[in-house]
């Protein structure tokens, strides 16, 4: 008898890729792989949804931003607030906000660097001048 997934809807089953990074996250963090998982799910739906049924390509944008958000959030914050931003927060606005930080803490960034995000922002919405 096959086992039947009940909480997915058809075409959006997780993929070898996700469940691979949310182990390597699990091992790292110390969490479990359900809630890695869910944090990668999260980001992937908001950030890049047309990867979802394409295991390769998302093998290759899991190790990269904005998909490596959650890694990144766990080396910046610790894994209990980097879970707390992935679940809670807009994935969009968080790839937006490490963005700018990571512009803004380079000591070189030149003024347009720094405009970049302001504008991002202001197209999704966001934050006007």
């Amino acid at each position: 008898m096959a086992q039947q997934n009940s909480q997915r809807p058809q075409g959006e089953q997780i993929s070898a890729p996700v469940v691979d990074e949310a182990r390597r996250l699990a091992r790292h963090a110390g969490i479990t792989i359900k809630k890695a998982q869910a944090c990668l799910e999260r980001l992937i739906k908001a950030l890049a949804p047309d990867l979802i049924n394409e295991p390769l390509e998302l093998t290759h944008a899991l190790t990269q931003f904005p998909l490596s958000l959650f890694s990144d959030a766990i080396e910046s914050f610790g894994v209990d607030r980097a879970v707390q931003l992935i679940t809670e927060q807009d994935p969009a606005s968080l790839q937006v906000a490490f963005r700018f930080s990571s512009i803004y803490s380079t000591e070189n960034a030149s003024l347009s660097e720094l405009e970049r995000p302001q504008r991002d922002l202001q197209g999704r919405g966001g934050p006007a001048r």
